[in-house]
């Protein structure tokens, strides 16, 4: 790099090409950089909310994680993939994960934050949904009519109701760990 100008550019460049939420602030909470990704994540273009208090993007249910986040960051903490919720500007909540970053000037006094956010909603809604999915199947199998076990090793590792009335067992730890031959 010949000079600081170029350097400049270059991290710029290097910045807005994320698809990723790339954000600063200032010690007050104040928005200070606004990258392209923010952009997309939160619906707001980067002269709506550069001097702006960074809460527009927090829901009032997690307004805590400002405060939270301030303290980390004036210990010079790093915060590591915290999942947590933003707002967007339609009012849309986002499931994101939020990587924090102290900002620091050349004498190593705190200035401020930097934070990189990744939508995660999609993950999310995949999760709950997988989630509700063996809900089902375990009541399914819980409230079957039929004697339903699952044995490895040839020892049992689980049995459902009604396979506990078939075998006469008061419950499920008097088959559990048991070979599948003493039935």
């Amino acid at each position: 790099m010949k000079n600081i100008e170029d350097m400049r550019i270059w991290i710029e460049a290097i910045i807005n090409s994320s698809d990723d939420a790339i954000i600063s602030k200032d010690l007050n909470n104040i928005i200070v950089s606004w990258n392209r990704g923010a952009e997309a994540l939160y619906g707001y273009k980067e002269e709506e909310v550069i001097g702006k208090p960074i809460a527009i993007i927090i829901p009032d249910d997690k307004k805590s994680d400002i405060q939270m986040t301030a303290d980390l960051i004036e210990t010079k903490t790093y915060i590591h993939h915290l999942e947590t919720v933003r707002i967007a500007k339609d009012g849309r909540r986002i499931d994101v994960s939020v990587s924090v970053s102290p900002i620091t000037n050349s004498r190593g006094v705190l200035i401020g934050s930097s934070a990189i956010a990744r939508d995660i909603t999609e993950r999310k809604k995949t999760e709950e949904s997988i989630r509700r999915s063996e809900e089902r199947y375990r009541k399914l199998v819980e409230l079957s009519p039929d004697a339903i076990l699952i044995y490895q090793d040839n020892k049992i590792v689980f049995i459902n109701q009604a396979g506990l009335k078939l075998f006469i067992a008061k419950d499920q730890n008097d088959l559990i760990g048991k070979s599948i031959w003493t039935l």
